[in-house]
């Protein structure tokens, strides 16, 4: 019920409402040793990052990858790579933009998941290293970012994410 209240508030852009869901989300998940205590961390990492507060999402999100390859459930690490991207981008880690966004895609390809918390995050870092001139780095994460909001039905924020491509 926490989790699912913190994910209404993210989805109506409520950030404040959001993390307090998902830190209280992740103490009880983690106390229950739940099966799913990767969501909440995960979900709180997201909203982090949407507030360009790149340091403590990225301790959570190297959590969650840890959790996940412990528990044997590495069928979302695509998603998880994917979230460090913009993470990189925003510290100027070009290093780790290359080796997240390739381990990202690479898990992505084989998932052929569609999800906005794909599309959002590869557009953010996309969009930061385009503004920091790494126009061949925006590329791949900004084509992602497309192809995601196409299969989603999003057709504004595909178009949205086409001219920023269109610009390289």
């Amino acid at each position: 019920m926490v989790q699912s209240r913190a994910d209404i508030a993210r989805f109506e852009g409520q950030l404040d409402l959001a993390e307090a869901g998902y830190r209280l989300a992740k103490e009880l998940y983690d106390s229950l040793e739940s099966v799913d205590r990767y969501v909440p961390p995960l979900n709180l990492a997201l909203v982090l990052i949407a507030r360009r507060q790149y340091i403590e999402a990225r301790v959570l999100l190297r959590g969650v990858v840890d959790l996940l390859e412990a528990m044997g459930r590495t069928g979302a690490l695509g998603l998880v790579w994917l979230a460090f991207v913009p993470c990189a981008a925003g510290m100027s880690d070009w290093v780790g933009y290359d080796r997240y966004l390739g381990r990202a895609l690479e898990r992505l390809a084989d998932s052929r998941m569609t999800d906005p918390d794909i599309a959002w995050p590869a557009e953010l870092a996309g969009s930061l290293a385009l503004k920091a001139g790494q126009a061949d780095r925006a590329r791949p994460a900004l084509e992602l970012s497309s192809l995601q909001w196409q299969a989603l039905g999003r057709d504004a924020d595909a178009d949205r994410v086409r001219q920023l491509l269109g610009s390289l």
